[in-house]
């Protein structure tokens, strides 16, 4: 079983970046810009576990140090810092995720037909994994067929780490029950991540006939 407070116990505290023009000025005053969700998570877990460097996507983190450096130019670094998180910060809100859409639905989510709720979406995903029903098998099954393609989607969006970390905790809730993976599946979607972008990016194309859209909704 997974432990509940494992991926939870960290949320009262977050890291940020200082993202001056120029980050070691004495004579600018300091902006400091968080790291995502998930990035914040890969370099706490990395801090409460004693380690010396959290590795992120692009950059990585040298917790001794409290710094920043890029991963493809050791000389581009920033300081870092760890904070408590202010329960009432509302300007925590991520805005990104209510701005207008360039890609507008071909096909509504979902859709009524004859006293039931039909989703194109849902169904071509169950067509592809063969459901069957949500037995044991069938469940850890589709967990792990989620995992992969999470890595897969990770790479190909250039946030491999970020999409292992998801992968690391889906895999935790495998064999818990169904009402624990989708939770679980739920504050993955909704973290600041490359994912929710991919999701609401293919959702808006599924249903459409044409055959450069089927390509990738399907």
């Amino acid at each position: 079983m997974a432990n509940a407070s494992t991926s939870m116990q960290y949320h009262n505290f977050e890291w940020l970046w200082k993202s001056n023009t120029d980050p070691w000025s004495a004579k600018e005053e300091a902006k400091w810009s968080r790291y995502s969700d998930i990035e914040n998570e890969i370099i706490e877990e990395a801090y409460q576990n004693k380690k010396d460097v959290a590795l992120l996507d692009d950059y990585h983190i040298d917790l001794a140090n409290r710094i920043q450096i890029s991963n493809t130019n050791v000389n581009n670094q920033r300081p870092v810092k760890r904070s408590e998180i202010n329960r009432g910060d509302e300007g925590r809100l991520r805005e990104q995720r209510f701005f207008s859409s360039p890609i507008h639905p071909k096909a509504p989510f979902y859709f009524r037909e004859a006293y039931r709720i039909r989703s194109f979406f849902l169904e071509e995903t169950f067509a592809r994994i063969n459901f069957q029903g949500w037995s044991i098998k069938a469940k850890m099954e589709i967990v792990d067929q989620a995992a992969r393609g999470l890595i897969e989607e990770g790479k190909l969006a250039g946030k491999q780490r970020e999409a292992e970390w998801m992968a690391k905790e889906l895999m935790r809730v495998r064999e818990d029950n169904l009402v624990t993976i989708w939770k679980c599946c739920i504050r993955l979607y909704t973290m600041e991540s490359f994912l929710y972008r991919k999701l609401n990016e293919t959702m808006r194309l599924a249903g459409s006939e044409d055959m450069r859209d089927k390509v990738l909704w399907q």
